[in-house]
Formats: C-alpha cells, structure tokens, sequence
C-alpha cells in the first residue's frame, strides 16, 4: 500500500488495516509478516516456506534460456518469487497448493522444450505439508520429479543446512 495509507483511486483500506507509516509491515497469522520477501518467515509459500536470496540468485544465474525462472506448488510461492525477482515462475498447483493444474505430461514438455529448469518442492499451502499433499496429479508430479531431477546441492545456492533454508528441496529438471 502507498504511504499515508490511501489506495490508488483515493480508496482507503478496510477499517482496522494498520497503516504503512514509519514503514511497518503487518503481522500475518502464524507469527509472519508481510511484504518481508526472503527474510521474513512465511515470505514463500507460508510457515516454513521461504526462499533465500541466495537460492534466488542462484535460480537467476542458472536460468539458461528458460521461460520460467522455477515452478513452485502454489501461487503465493510464485507471486514471492516474481515480486522478488521480477521473473517468471510457475505456480503448478494452484492458490493454496491442491488445484490439480499441473500434470506430469505438461512438465516433461516443459523441460523437453527448455521452458523450464527448476522445480521446488515442499512449502504448499498453509502448514507447509509440499505439493503433493492433494494426491492424484500432484502426487505423480512430485514423484516424477524427485526420480527424474537431480536436487541442487544447498551448498550450491549458499546454504550450508542439509536441506536448504525452507528444508525445501530444489530440483534442477533436463
């Protein structure tokens, strides 16, 4: 929101928003805060979902010509990452990560036709619980991935944790 709390068109938030001024941020259910990006817990894909900047970079310097930056389980992830970034990223699963969006035919084509390099997976939807919580599609997608795609090493990206800031494998596909 613009600073002095008014929208654009001269509308004014909900009653009770809390105003912008001094530069505060929101709290958000689950003890994060908003508009933080990768250094505020929830930033990617709610609690325990976040990305460093580090992965982000590295995501960037390894784009290789692809369309899509990564392909994440739901759309607050990819809206994290686009706001972050300024680069395209997939959200395959939909809003909160059980939209049956993605199948496991278009992700192959993806990566067959270059489109696509990266793949993360875990951190969907609130409580985390990964993309393939809603079974079906999604379940198949998660498993191709993790039999066909080599995990980046967090060391890669500049994380010395064992499983990368979020715990959230990130998967380089093609």
């Amino acid at each position: 929101m613009p600073r002095g709390g008014r929208l654009p068109g001269g509308g004014q938030p909900p009653a009770g928003f809390p105003p912008e001024a001094g530069g505060g941020v929101p709290d958000l259910p689950g003890g994060g805060t908003a508009g933080r990006g990768a250094g505020g817990r929830g930033g990617f894909g709610g609690p325990g979902g976040e990305v460093g900047s580090g992965m982000l970079t590295y995501l960037k310097n390894h784009r290789d010509g692809a369309t899509w930056l990564v392909a994440v389980g739901n759309s607050q992830s990819a809206a994290s990452v686009i706001l972050q970034t300024g680069r395209p990223a997939i959200s395959m699963f939909g809003f909160v990560g059980s939209d049956h969006a993605m199948t496991v035919q278009r992700l192959q084509q993806l990566v067959k036709d270059g489109k696509l390099h990266y793949v993360l997976t875990g951190g969907g939807g609130p409580g985390g619980g990964g993309f393939g919580r809603a079974g079906g599609d999604n379940a198949a997608v998660t498993s191709w991935v993790t039999k066909n795609c080599t995990a980046v090493e967090p060391a890669d990206y500049g994380d010395s944790s064992s499983s990368g800031r979020s715990g959230t494998p990130l998967y380089r596909c093609g």
